[in-house]
């Protein structure tokens, strides 16, 4: 009513009071006709969508593990953790019938691990784009604030575990976590020291992630905040990890070791693989081997 009386003032000067009566029985009219088609359409449309839906569960269903995990970044039973963790959260932007949290987690793995536009996604899952990007904010933000936790460095049983997984694994004793980095692509930063620190050769600006995982290639400690230019020494050195490792190694990794790439500095804590100058004997060639069959096969920058 409130609306009608608005259309009523606005359009006062062109029109007069039955010239309004008409306009607004014709309005209602329109009204009750818009209406009665969304009753009568919404069951069939739902049905084509509930169908399409049907189809992409289907497709799911038949992915391989190493196919599910290129689409999602993460295997069906990973996924099935995520879900179980987020689904106790609000959740406002999925309340539409027959859309779970099961979906919401996957569309936004989706549109996170590849990228692709929202009016892709959309299609993709048989939603609308405002759902999408509500939904997308809604995972990102329940992911920061409840399972910050779920990244943290591992401590007596699970760091024994971790220790016991590398060994078994690759032959490396008292091996706690391996580290790698990679680049994050991001619009060129702004309120910092030297922002062309971020930028590539070929004018493109990111930020390098480093982070740390367990012998399940789990994270165990992850910093996203510095410059891609930067030497990854001199990243290490700026992060709390960097920091503990320095001022008190043993109350970090009580006498175990880090595994990285040749891009650290080689110290008692931080094990890395030797130069191959055809000199090394037989003792630092293994080691050098096991290194380099540990990051390759951890593939430390790809899999963060």
């Amino acid at each position: 009513m409130a609306l009608e009386t608005c259309i009523a003032f606005l359009l006062a000067d062109s029109y007069d009071v039955e010239d309004f009566l008409f306009f607004k029985k014709n309005a209602n009219r329109k009204r009750r006709k818009i209406r009665k088609k969304l009753k009568t359409e919404p069951s069939d449309n739902l049905q084509i969508e509930d169908d399409k839906r049907d189809v992409f569960n289907a497709v799911l269903q038949s992915l391989t593990i190493s196919d599910f995990k290129s689409h999602f970044q993460l295997t069906p039973s990973q996924t099935e953790d995520l879900v179980r963790l987020l689904a106790p959260c609000e959740w406002t932007a999925i309340r539409e019938e027959r859309w779970t949290v099961w979906h919401a987690v996957l569309a936004s793995l989706w549109a996170l691990s590849t990228q692709e536009s929202y009016h892709s996604v959309a299609n993709r899952f048989h939603i609308t784009e405002s759902l999408i990007c509500d939904q997308l904010d809604e995972f990102c933000t329940f992911v920061s604030s409840h399972l910050a936790n779920e990244i943290h460095w591992p401590q007596e049983e699970e760091a024994e575990m971790s220790v016991v997984g590398f060994f078994s694994n690759v032959g490396l004793p008292d091996t706690l976590c391996v580290v790698g980095t990679c680049f994050i692509p991001c619009e060129k930063p702004i309120d910092v020291p030297d922002p062309e620190a971020y930028k590539d050769p070929k004018g493109s600006y990111s930020v390098k992630l480093m982070a740390f995982c367990n012998h399940k290639g789990r994270f165990t400690y992850v910093s996203a905040e510095h410059p891609r230019n930067w030497p990854n020494s001199r990243i290490l050195s700026a992060t709390e990890l960097g920091k503990a490792l320095q001022e008190d190694p043993m109350a970090l990794l009580h006498g175990k070791h880090i595994i990285g790439n040749s891009t650290f500095a080689l110290s008692e804590h931080f094990l890395t693989p030797f130069p191959d100058y055809a000199t090394l004997g037989q003792k630092k060639c293994a080691i050098t081997r096991k290194c380099s069959h540990l990051l390759q096969w951890r593939k430390a920058p790809s899999i963060l």
